[in-house]
């Protein structure tokens, strides 16, 4: 903009010049008056210039134009040009690596919660986990029951065949049940060879799914070292939530039903009443 009105104003004074006539002192003076204006733009454009060029430096310092930061040639414009992009990379990269530290602490922080809610034998979740599932549902749901399970003869297992074959009964084990109750039912292990099933279900139909359970486990073969299958049974002991009592009540009678099945020949299902856990 201040070109083109450099341009008019220089036609302009041209015009009258030459139509002047006596007049010629004047236009003259203008013209001279003109020309310093242009040089005092021409000033304050390079030095506008010049400080652009600053702000440029002091974002990527470069010790050979620092030295003299005017004027400045196109080969050293080139040069805070490279300077500029050689930035951006470096953020670039620096924004890389603070995602990919976010996403290590978020992995990490991952890993840390499963551990603490999860078995690391059997991958299901673990008694605190099972613990706080059962805070969370008791007294909240039309019906709740708990499934108590125990392997049966599971010493006998360790002592016959060492402590790696007890592992593998333990995973075989877990890997049935996950895939025998309902995708409701929260499966995990309440500790040694003892699990836990909670189930939005009332006592008669808790009781059919730990039957269900029983079957799938007492015909699953399981390969120990040395190349041989065993094959293992389970007892349970099942209770339906009653309103009112506390969740110690709830797996107290539970645990008197599976106790009550370990001592009917095991490899069954019984069911915890009131009576059941008074005697």
């Amino acid at each position: 903009m201040i070109f083109l009105l450099a341009m008019a104003g220089g036609i302009l004074l041209f015009l009258l010049g030459v139509t002047a006539g006596k007049y010629y002192a004047v236009i003259h003076l203008a013209w001279l008056i003109y020309t310093a204006w242009l040089l005092v733009m021409f000033f304050l454009w390079l030095k506008h210039l010049n400080a652009q060029m600053e702000n440029l430096l002091l974002e990527t310092p470069d010790p050979v134009l620092a030295e003299r930061p005017f004027p400045v040639k196109a080969s050293e414009l080139s040069r805070v040009d490279r300077n500029i992009t050689r930035l951006h990379w470096r953020l670039k990269l620096v924004e890389f690596t603070l995602l990919n530290q976010k996403a290590r602490q978020a992995g990490e922080n991952f890993n840390l919660m499963l551990s603490s809610t999860t078995d690391p034998l059997t991958g299901v979740p673990n008694r605190r986990e099972l613990d706080r599932q059962l805070e969370r549902v008791v007294g909240k749901m039309t019906h709740l029951s708990v499934i108590m399970a125990d392997i049966d003869h599971f010493k006998r297992v360790n002592d016959t065949y060492g402590h790696d074959a007890g592992d593998l009964v333990l995973q075989q084990f877990s890997s049935v049940v996950r895939g025998t109750v309902r995708p409701a039912d929260f499966f995990g292990r309440y500790g040694g060879e003892e699990f836990m099933v909670l189930c939005s279900a009332g006592l008669e139909e808790a009781a059919e799914i730990a039957e269900r359970i029983r079957r799938a486990i007492s015909v699953a073969q399981v390969k120990v070292p040395g190349g041989r299958s065993i094959s293992i049974t389970a007892s349970f002991g099942v209770a339906e939530y009653i309103p009112g009592e506390d969740i110690k009540t709830l797996i107290k009678r539970a645990d008197s039903a599976l106790f009550a099945a370990k001592q009917k020949s095991r490899n069954r299902v019984e069911r915890g009443t009131k009576e059941l856990c008074a005697g």
